[in-house]
């Protein structure tokens, strides 16, 4: 175990519907402060890996783990063990909160943003409805809602995609997690006031030692707000390490293909963009996904599916190159 503080404890984690795999033996752990970057596709599990972490998988998934904790105020809490009653009342919202990528379908059409925002605060901090009401104009200021007093008496339906989206964060923030589970957190919001609500949660969370998982397509926003970067394909992990390392020498072929296609212009290479890796559908199957495009694949890549490799840091790869 490391010597760090631990937050989050994930073994064996596998999600299903029917005898279709969505996610398959995930294991990582984060400590204190540590923000981990979800990096992959569309269809590579990241939204599926965020709601079971917060064992809010949808229905008609099933869910198994060896492990599935997090440390609240230094105290191990099975998350396995709670049934969703018990998290509601001691974890969801007052020790973990999610900003989710559709947050509209978050809120009730008939009552306004204000009044949800207000029901939420007092239902997890003692509030009266006037202190409430402060801490909704306040938060709504702090992640640039536009006329903050206005639009707290806005219905959901009359806010813009971006402007629902600055309502969820501000909820998120307001209740000062130790976990903070965000998908695509800030998409639909322009390039200038993503960046300023980025900032903010990255000093936020920064003082406070909370610990975040991000999954984001966009690894521009992994290589300035995370210290740390999951990669997955299709369910599985195929690169687990620090930020640094991810971006200076990433390990896994897959791993360079998304900063390729990432980062260098179509113009200056056309065909950037039109490499592809085995099918999808391949996964699972004897064989590595990539193993037709790696330049270091040998014979048995092709029949074998590969195991994670462990090195001495704590991060790992899964190639059988290694």
């Amino acid at each position: 175990m490391s010597e760090k503080t631990p937050a989050i404890q994930v073994e064996g984690l596998t999600v299903r519907a029917g005898e279709k795999y969505l996610l398959k033996d995930i294991g990582f752990e984060l400590h204190s402060g540590d923000v981990l970057g979800l990096i992959g596709e569309t269809g590579s599990g990241k939204t599926v890996l965020i709601d079971a972490i917060g064992r809010n998988t949808a229905p008609g998934l099933s869910m198994k783990a060896d492990k599935l904790c997090c440390f609240i105020d230094g105290k191990e809490t099975d998350l396995l063990q709670k049934k969703e009653d018990e998290l509601a009342a001691t974890v969801w919202g007052k020790k973990m909160t999610f900003i989710l990528s559709n947050a509209r379908s978050r809120f009730s059409p008939i009552m306004t943003v204000g009044e949800q925002f207000i029901n939420i605060l007092k239902s997890n901090q003692d509030m009266t409805d006037k202190q409430a009401a402060q801490k909704v104009q306040e938060m709504f200021s702090l992640v640039q809602m536009p006329d903050p007093k206005q639009n707290m008496n806005n219905y959901p339906h009359e806010l813009s995609g971006g402007m629902i989206q600055r309502v969820e964060i501000a909820i998120a923030l307001a209740m000062s997690p130790q976990f903070l589970l965000a998908d695509e957190p800030t998409m639909g919001l322009d390039v200038t006031v993503q960046r300023q609500i980025l900032d903010l949660m990255d000093g936020l969370f920064k003082k406070s030692r909370s610990s975040v998982i991000l999954a984001t397509r966009d690894l521009g926003i992994a290589a300035n707000y995370c210290n740390k970067v999951l990669v997955l394909y299709n369910g599985e992990i195929v690169e687990f390490s620090d930020v640094q390392s991810f971006f200076e020498n990433p390990r896994h072929p897959y791993s360079r293909y998304l900063l390729e296609i990432a980062f260098v212009s179509n113009d200056k290479n056309p065909k950037a963009k039109q490499r592809v890796f085995r099918s999808q559908k391949d996964m699972g199957m004897n064989g590595c996904f990539c193993s037709g495009s790696c330049e270091r694949a040998q014979e048995e890549c092709l029949t074998k599916h590969p195991q994670i490799h462990l090195f001495s840091d704590g991060s790992f790869v899964r190639c059988g190159r290694y």
